[in-house]
């Protein structure tokens, strides 16, 4: 068996194995997903034995392995396989390790346009509020034989500085392409009417797990956007991803010039506001628990009447969810912590 086939045969061992760890003491899980498992175990046996290393190069696309982009730093070790794999090989520009600096993610489009001709609008703003409201996203993998995209609906969820994150699972084929190659797009548009007169906001970088650690927090904001997610989200093959955004491109629509609006632009700084991120579910509750309040934060929003809750704060916002759709209440002010979070509730309505 070659090292690289034996390794990753032993990275899948161990996933698998972490995953009947992680529902050590609790219920045993269906037989229908140990099922799964097993077949798991058994598609990638099978694959080792018949799949030695040259049929496994011959197959990839002519220049295939030149095309990855694998971050030296990365401490997840999901990825391993694919990391070794770039540190083996020779920057096509300098020779060097392969970095995320060596080519675009987005290449331009080349073509200069005249921003006096389309209708001026605030690009940066269009694009925070789709990214913070869009529930669901079209996700693109690729296809790690073929080269080829393949893409899927997925919900899409925030972490509280506005990194996107997902959900997976072990036997999807978008989990598995992920696993050979971490690079992915997201496609967001608020899905209404025709997508081409709405703005359409396209993500571009790496996906990768989200550690145990931080598992817990990221489920529970995940559970607050899709209550019905309860069924799925403690499955033993689970795989929550957040995306590292690297490039993005917005399309306005007719008549909106595309305007140039930078990663930075979507992320919320979250230095300063660890007390307000620990306590964060502990204000949530104590929001939902008046209707009446909830329902104000809604029309400060400029969202229709309907039944909506909070489903996540941070320092330069709230984000409401309701059975249909979902909207982003923007500070005037940064809230750093659940003092400031009270204050600020009550400029906006006094009293409370």
């Amino acid at each position: 068996m070659s090292q690289r086939i034996k390794f990753k045969h032993d990275k899948i061992t161990q996933i698998l194995g972490a995953c009947e760890n992680q529902r050590a003491g609790s219920a045993k899980l269906p037989a229908e997903r140990r099922k799964n498992k097993d077949l798991v175990r058994e598609l990638y046996d099978k694959r080792r034995q018949l799949r030695p290393e040259d049929d496994i190069k011959s197959s990839r696309p002519p220049g295939k392995d030149k095309r990855r982009i694998s971050n030296p730093g990365m401490k997840y070790p999901l990825f391993a396989p694919a990391l070794n794999r770039a540190k083996a090989r020779k920057d096509i520009h300098g020779g060097g390790p392969m970095t995320h600096t060596t080519v675009s993610p987005i290449t331009p489009r080349g073509i200069a346009i005249d921003a006096g001709l389309g209708t001026a609008y605030d690009a940066v703003m269009v694009a925070r509020n789709l990214l913070r409201t869009a529930r669901v996203a079209a996700l693109a993998t690729l296809d790690p034989e073929s080269g080829y995209p393949y893409a899927t609906f997925t919900n899409l969820a925030m972490e509280p500085d506005g990194t996107p994150f997902f959900f997976t699972a072990g036997l999807a084929l978008h989990a598995r392409n992920i696993l050979e190659d971490q690079r992915v797009s997201l496609t967001l548009s608020a899905l209404k009417g025709d997508l081409l007169a709405h703005p359409r906001l396209t993500l571009v970088g790496r996906a990768e797990p989200i550690g145990r650690a931080e598992q817990e927090h990221a489920n529970r904001r995940y559970l607050a956007r899709f209550p019905k997610s309860k069924i799925y989200l403690g499955l033993g093959d689970a795989m929550p991803c957040r995306m590292i955004v690297e490039a993005l491109n917005l399309s306005g629509g007719p008549a909106r010039n595309a305007a140039q609006v930078s990663v930075d632009d979507l992320l919320t700084d979250l230095g300063g506001a660890r007390e307000l991120i620990a306590a964060e579910f502990d204000e949530i509750e104590k929001i939902n628990a008046r209707p009446d309040l909830v329902a104000r934060l809604a029309q400060a929003a400029g969202a229709k009447q309907e039944r909506w809750r909070v489903t996540g704060v941070d320092p330069q916002g709230m984000d409401l969810t309701s059975p249909g759709s979902a909207a982003r209440l923007w500070f005037s002010e940064r809230v750093d912590t659940p003092r400031a979070l009270a204050d600020t509730l009550a400029r906006l309505f006094h009293p409370l």
